[in-house]
């Protein structure tokens, strides 16, 4: 019988490695993100072989998954969901998302995926990852341009799609067969969200006209003797999200992101959310983060990537039909060639939620080790090439704007639709503390040397 390591060893080593591989990636100007998962193949059987795939390590990495989409769900409330959809944008985030879907599903029916496999490979090439974009975008200074939120308006779009037509291919996947399962998974999503609105419903009339539904929470945070009361009533609240999602056949991811979004600070008061909010916050990126990503890293198996048709592949078409998914949406909408260039190369970057669909498929058996590990391996390169392109691109369409060709690059955010909620912005999942230059000197600076 083979030794399994300790549990508490293997988080020491997980988190402690996962930790200065993010350090290090992070004084490199890349997502700590990469450095996490860098770690995680080190100490895994493609190296070191130190920690090896166990069932203790799937229970930690959904642990992750759950905390890490609740976080995502707590920082992107109703309204902005709502306001992303509105105008033209959409047309950006349709062809951006579903080029990469449809290219993605026909490149694995040619390499004879069978139709799971082809759908999780088109919905991992589709993703615009939310918080990696606003990283992005923050570093460059260009976070408040209007071409900057358009971005994230995809994003948040594309990530909110994909969430959706995760929960009915694995309803589909349950059921067996294709017609009825498909009617019954319509069905399933369709009492998940209308139960949902109806929560967010009442949520909101209760805060606004029952006068003492109000005060629920300074009496919870009063009257409960336990640590931390709302904190442990915001966990609970989401817990049963997700459990209502799994028992009616979808997976708990897609309850746990759209239960978190129902939370607001409305309802608990903007000191408690933030307060509920920093303490997720720090049990998340501090903690179960790093070691879900250094998780996905012992998955990753580099013997998998033998295939080089299937790595050369996919890579190539995840990169070329974003972008130009990108770019054609932008023209469709009405931007500019250049604009629309940088909308091709700002939603090219990965990771996060794409990781979390690859790693949730492998777990269940619905996709290869080979082909997990050439998604990871495409999440990594795409989100370490965005920043170097989307700035060339930004700079080509600045050097235009200043030669009067498209001034509406330049124009501050706040004057042009979209209008992205400032919470959205500035409350992220990864690390706030990016967000200090959305409004600061370097956007500042940039606007009136062309200005």
């Amino acid at each position: 019988m083979e030794h399994q390591m300790p549990l508490i060893l293997m988080l020491l080593l997980l988190l402690l490695a996962s930790r200065v591989g993010g350090e290090i990636m992070e004084r490199l100007g890349q997502l700590a993100m990469i450095g996490e998962i860098a770690a995680g193949i080190v100490l895994g059987p493609s190296v070191l072989g130190i920690i090896k795939p166990s069932p203790e390590l799937k229970i930690l990495s959904d642990l992750g998954v759950f905390l890490l989409v609740m976080l995502a769900g707590m920082e992107m409330q109703f309204k902005d969901i709502k306001e992303s959809f509105r105008g033209r944008g959409t047309l950006i985030a349709v062809c951006g998302f579903f080029m990469p879907f449809a290219v993605g599903n026909g490149l694995a029916y040619l390499l004879g995926f069978e139709p799971t496999k082809m759908v999780f490979l088109g919905l991992c090439m589709a993703i615009t990852a939310l918080p990696v974009s606003v990283r992005i975008l923050i570093d460059l200074g260009r976070l408040q341009t209007n071409i900057g939120q358009r971005i994230v308006t995809v994003a948040v779009q594309d990530d909110t799609t994909a969430l959706l037509l995760l929960g009915m291919i694995l309803g589909v996947k349950a059921q067996g067969g294709l017609l009825v399962p498909i009617l019954i998974t319509g069905l399933k999503t369709a009492v998940f969200f209308g139960t949902v609105l109806l929560v967010h419903w009442l949520v909101r009339y209760s805060t606004g006209h029952i006068p003492h539904s109000r005060k629920f929470v300074a009496w919870a945070e009063e009257n409960f003797r336990g640590k931390e009361p709302l904190f442990a009533i915001s966990v609970v609240f989401v817990l049963a999200f997700a459990t209502f999602t799994e028992a009616i056949g979808l997976h708990f991811v897609v309850g746990a992101f759209f239960g978190s979004m129902i939370l607001s600070r409305r309802i608990l008061g903007k000191d408690n959310y933030e307060e509920v909010e920093k303490m997720e916050s720090g049990m998340t990126m501090g903690f179960m983060a790093p070691v879900f990503f250094a998780a996905i890293g012992v998955e990753f198996q580099l013997s998998a990537l033998a295939s080089t048709t299937l790595v050369v592949s996919v890579l190539i078409a995840a990169f070329v039909t974003k972008v130009f998914g990108g770019y054609i949406g932008g023209r469709l909408a009405g931007l500019t060639s250049s604009e629309s260039w940088v909308m091709g190369f700002g939603m090219n970057g990965r990771g996060v939620m794409e990781l979390v669909i690859a790693d949730l498929a492998l777990k269940r058996g619905f996709i290869s080790s080979d082909l997990f590990s050439t998604l990871v391996l495409m999440g990594m390169v795409t989100t370490m090439l965005t920043p170097t392109l989307l700035k060339r691109a930004f700079e080509r369409a600045e050097a235009l704007a200043a030669g009067g060709v498209a001034l509406a690059v330049a124009a501050p955010a706040a004057a042009l639709q979209p209008n992205v909620p400032e919470d959205l912005i500035t409350n992220l999942p990864y690390r706030r503390d990016w967000a200090r230059n959305a409004s600061g000197t370097e956007t500042d600076a940039w606007a009136a040397e062309l200005g």
